[in-house]
């Protein structure tokens, strides 16, 4: 890995973590849906745009329900419920569960595919969800119904 290339990685990173940040501290205000529906928009405006600079809108045109539908799943709805996980919970362990995604993808492609998952995967599973968990912290938290459903909605 190049510096550059671990440059760009730790920018990433620290972007991705202080997005858990900014939603702890804009959702009391703005409300999750609005938050999330924010973000969604932002992105979807730079991907426009970007479509744009390289010629690929009539592919956009074509196939708009397609890419509607892949926003929707992949985007608005997972940033719908962390921005609502957060009314409940602290960054710190949203940014942990998230990051258990991976972890969930392995669990998944073994029970359902019948994938081999590796002792070198499991480590490294293992390792990136400490990791996680080591530089964000977790603080005490209350076992009740609405943090069981934010740790949930984070999921």
């Amino acid at each position: 890995m190049t510096a550059r290339q671990l440059g760009m990685l730790l920018g990433l990173a620290a972007l991705w973590g202080a997005s858990f940040v900014f939603m702890r501290v804009s959702v009391p205000a703005f409300g999750p849906i609005v938050l999330a529906d924010a973000r969604v928009a932002i992105a979807g405006a730079a991907l426009l745009a970007y479509a744009a600079a390289i010629g690929a809108r009539p592919a956009l045109r074509a196939r708009w329900r397609d890419y509607l539908l892949l926003g929707t799943i992949n985007a608005a709805l997972p940033f719908s419920l962390l921005a609502a996980a957060q009314l409940e919970i602290e960054a710190s362990l949203a940014a942990v569960l998230n990051a258990m995604a991976p972890l969930f993808g392995a669990l998944v492609a073994a029970i359902w595919l019948g994938q081999q998952v590796t002792h070198a995967a499991k480590a490294g599973l293992v390792l990136g969800v400490a990791g996680v968990a080591l530089v964000v912290g977790l603080s005490p938290f209350k076992l009740d119904l609405p943090f069981v459903l934010a740790v949930l909605a984070c999921l």
